[in-house]
């Protein structure tokens, strides 16, 4: 059950975002789909053809209320968080570690390879020439 509240949580803010981010483009679609509409009954340069503006006015408008309202939005959202304006000073540890070895460790590590070895087997490949 709480899985399925996650997953509609994720759903419901990804759609939000989503709504956000497509706010412009939306405006402007709807925008030039209704061009001929909004520039005879909405514009407000309608009695001035020579300005050409074909519901241009109208067109800003509507994307600056649309961006208004998603800096709205920030701006509530920025001043809930508590501002970040100190540094800590980051501390220096120093770590000695010696560890002892032995000369018989050594000599029961070279007596554990096979004869032949020779040593790192990550190496470039030898050439054939």
């Amino acid at each position: 059950m709480q899985k399925l509240v996650q997953h509609i949580a994720v759903a419901y803010i990804a759609v939000l975002m989503l709504a956000k981010m497509l706010a412009m483009p939306v405006v402007y679609l709807a925008y030039v789909l209704n061009k001929e509409y909004i520039a005879t009954s909405l514009c407000e340069n309608k009695n001035k053809p020579a300005m050409h503006c074909n519901g241009k006015c109208h067109l800003s408008k509507q994307l600056a209320k649309a961006s208004e309202t998603g800096d709205a939005q920030n701006q509530k959202g920025a001043t809930s968080m508590p501002p970040a304006d100190y540094c800590e000073e980051l501390k220096q540890y120093q770590i000695s570690l010696q560890i002892p070895v032995s000369p018989s460790f050594v000599t029961y590590q070279a007596a554990s390879f096979p004869a032949g070895y020779k040593g790192n087997v990550f190496h470039p490949p030898a050439s054939l020439v």
